[in-house]
């Protein structure tokens, strides 16, 4: 059967699950999630002050995230139900956690009404996504990628654009959906880089430094390569697999390009079922780089 793809465009295949913004829709689970045990979470500074606390109904706390929490079979007396908030994220040494504490408020409401909502105070939408990676609550996830979506397009213009690179960098994996976003929305952006990385943008310096942030350079550099193909597209046929890295993508080769990729790969050539077009005669694909992340949103959910 016949692709309906375009020329160019991306084959990210079918998600394997859909995503619903609001969870836990089990009436019945949640009347007896109420019923069970309360744990509690508190945020202690200096000689272990408890200054403020979160109750949770274990049962929430469970059906969306992993820790080393015990389950508790009925509800505790005194303090036997509490919780450091700082043990619970590994920061044990950090004092200041204001900014990952009203994330997990955010996190509580979130279970509690299956909407989530972050006053954006203290924290943002980053450091609940960071929080749900920690929690390993792939709902949660989902709820505040489905909110950071909705904002992308404005992202570009951000003062602090640069921190959240350099925390996205620090934190998320090369898995992670949260950087594979801001790593095409780059790509799409259209940041310029030098041969040490990305140095700007055609509407203002994302003001990265070319030593202290070298690394995040060269990595948002190679996601740009092997994600972007403009380079290959406009390249002339006859140079484009020698002078670079990556090969041109299949749509893009004409039938010498294919017999000498498929040398340089010591396997045979593909036998296409008819003769491609020309590349004179053939349209430009679409590259990758030309098409907004946020506009393919189910590729940046996680099934949980």
């Amino acid at each position: 059967m016949a692709s309906h793809h375009p020329p160019g465009a991306r084959h990210w295949g079918s998600p394997s699950f859909r995503f619903v913004p609001n969870q836990f829709t089990d009436i019945k689970f949640r009347a007896e999630a109420k019923k069970g045990p309360l744990i509690t979470f508190y945020c202690g500074y200096d000689n272990d002050r408890r200054i403020e606390k979160l109750p949770i109904r274990q049962a929430l706390f469970f059906k969306d995230s992993v820790s080393k929490v015990p389950h508790l079979l009925f509800d505790p007396d005194d303090d036997e139900g509490s919780y450091d908030f700082r043990e619970l994220i590994g920061a044990e040494s950090r004092r200041d956690v204001e900014a990952e504490w009203e994330a997990f408020a955010a996190f509580k409401s979130w279970l509690e009404g299956g909407v989530y909502f972050n006053r954006q105070i203290l924290s943002t939408h980053i450091d609940a996504y960071l929080l749900a990676e920690n929690l390993q609550s792939p709902g949660f996830k989902n709820a505040v990628m489905r909110e950071m979506l909705k904002m992308m397009p404005a992202r570009k213009y951000d003062a602090d654009l640069k921190e959240t690179y350099r925390t996205i960098f620090a934190n998320c994996q090369k898995s992670s959906p949260l950087r594979n976003l801001y790593f095409e929305s780059a790509s799409f952006w259209k940041f310029s880089f030098g041969e040490d990385g990305y140095v700007g943008g055609s509407n203002g310096e994302l003001g990265l430094d070319s030593t202290s942030d070298k690394w995040l350079m060269l990595s948002l550099r190679e996601h740009r390569e092997r994600f972007c193909h403009c380079p290959l597209i406009e390249a002339p046929p006859a140079s484009r697999l020698r002078k670079n890295r990556y090969p041109p993508p299949p749509e893009c080769r004409d039938e010498e390009e294919e017999k000498l990729w498929c040398s340089q790969q010591h396997r045979p050539p593909s036998q296409p079922p008819t003769r491609p077009p020309t590349l004179r005669h053939r349209p430009r694909p679409i590259c990758n780089c030309e098409k907004a992340p946020w506009e393919e949103p189910e590729r940046f959910y996680v099934a949980g």
